[in-house]
């Protein structure tokens, strides 16, 4: 899932853990005093590319065949 997730997103990578505690920290803030009700996606924007579909065969077509070194 962690490959499938850097695969599709739009950035290119996963997130870290470092992102995710900086995110935390920043609702814990005062700056995020006026967010209510939000759904904060922390993820490289995978939220923002729907279902893989076409994609998703295409990266366990590469997953199955042999690795060059």
């Amino acid at each position: 899932m962690v490959a499938l997730y850097e695969e599709i997103a739009p950035l290119g990578r996963n997130i870290t853990h470092e992102e995710v505690g900086r995110t935390g920290a920043f609702l814990l803030s005062d700056m995020a005093d006026g967010i209510t009700a939000e759904t904060l996606h922390i993820d490289a924007g995978y939220n923002a590319m729907g279902s893989p579909g076409r994609m998703l065969d295409r990266f366990r077509s590469s997953q199955s065949q042999p690795q060059e070194s």
